[in-house]
């Protein structure tokens, strides 16, 4: 019987991927019960050479090859409903959040259904170049304006739920890319979900797919599902 499922969404991640997947596998193997969902989004380089290396040397790892890229939410949304876990969680592949952080997530999610990582409430010292911090702090003010979440770190890439609760709010995802993660805390607003939130160590990793015009894309995006939901 398959426990919790752990999805990583991939998208040209070869490189960055290269060290944390084989580190994540390696880490898993030592729990039980568990499942690790390695999601090939459309990547046009060796990406999916490096997901079958991983599942080629772990029985438990599956592979989900998209073949044309759906975006992060999309992606997730497909192994959402491809995962056998009670609990799902997915992290990111660039190595940012250790899989040491996995105990701490799994036990917040016996008694909350849908959990949440912050780097911004945490004793832990976040170090990023200025121009991240800067696009991360307008981002939230922004998302807040708009949807009153009150919540500090929507992009955090480290997210746990119970199945159902997953399969609900990914269930009519609007948002497939970078700002469904907006979407599903909305989501959980409206249903009544209490959100749990917990610090995180974190590491920031260099080469982010965000270009400069990005986050302008990001905020039109956001406006338009304001006036969808």
């Amino acid at each position: 019987m398959v426990k919790f499922s752990v999805l990583v969404p991939c998208y040209n991640e070869a490189e960055r991927g290269r060290e944390f997947l084989p580190e994540l596998a390696e880490y898993l193997s030592r729990m039980r019960c568990f499942e690790l969902i390695l999601i090939n989004d459309g990547s046009d380089d060796s990406t999916m050479e490096l997901l079958d290396s991983v599942k080629a040397k772990h029985a438990f790892c599956h592979v989900l090859d998209l073949k044309r890229n759906q975006g992060k939410g999309g992606a997730l949304r497909e192994g959402v409903f491809k995962a056998e876990g009670d609990r799902i969680i997915f992290i990111d592949a660039d190595g940012s959040i250790a899989p040491d952080q996995l105990p701490k997530m799994l036990e917040l999610l016996e008694h909350h259904k849908f959990v949440t990582a912050t780097r911004y409430m945490q004793k832990y010292r976040i170090e990023q170049p200025i121009s991240r911090v800067f696009m991360g702090l307008m981002f939230n003010l922004y998302v807040e304006m708009l949807f009153r979440l009150g919540i500090k770190d929507v992009l955090c890439g480290f997210k746990g739920f119970h199945s159902d609760t997953a399969r609900s709010l990914f269930k009519d995802l609007i948002s497939k890319r970078w700002v469904f993660d907006v979407e599903l805390f909305y989501r959980a607003k409206k249903m009544g979900i209490n959100v749990k939130r917990f610090s995180i160590s974190w590491v920031h990793r260099g080469g982010s797919k965000i270009t400069l015009i990005d986050p302008f894309k990001m905020a039109w995006q956001l406006f338009l599902l304001r006036l969808r939901l």
